[in-house]
């Protein structure tokens, strides 16, 4: 090398940071719940999507309502999220009330890497199946 030359270096890849890494790991969690969600508002029209940050946590999911005469009955799906391990593990926790019924609560914990992002998937699935199947049983 000449002294004119100059050494190329990349620059060092940095983790994002916890914010970031949870803003990330919502935006997918919410496309999974949104699309669950629109495949369940065919059936329940009424269906409203939440989204908040409660005691630290994010927490997503539906809200069914919207009778004009009167109390409705409270239903709601919630999913919540909490991130662990530097933000490389997600622990989802599901409360599901139907009818002011409240159902039991689902817990599901993976790493986030592709496969626990699919398994996650299946868990919400699974939530959302026993969620409607609550709703079109309390009929």
């Amino acid at each position: 090398m000449t002294t004119h030359e100059t050494l190329a270096v990349a620059p060092a890849a940095t983790a994002p940071s916890p914010a970031l890494a949870s803003l990330g790991v919502l935006e997918r969690l919410l496309g999974m719940v949104g699309q669950l969600t629109d495949d369940l508002s065919q059936y329940l029209p009424t269906i409203r999507r939440r989204k908040a940050f409660l005691s630290g946590r994010w927490v997503v999911g539906l809200a069914v309502g919207g009778g004009m005469t009167g109390r409705t009955a409270y239903t709601r799906l919630d999913v919540e999220l909490e991130l662990s391990d530097g933000g490389r593990r997600v622990r989802l926790t599901t409360r599901k009330t139907v009818r002011d019924h409240d159902l039991l609560r689902g817990v599901f914990e993976t790493a986030l890497d592709e496969a626990g992002w699919l398994s996650a998937e299946a868990f919400l699935q699974d939530e959302f199946l026993t969620f409607a199947e609550s709703w079109f049983d309390r009929r």
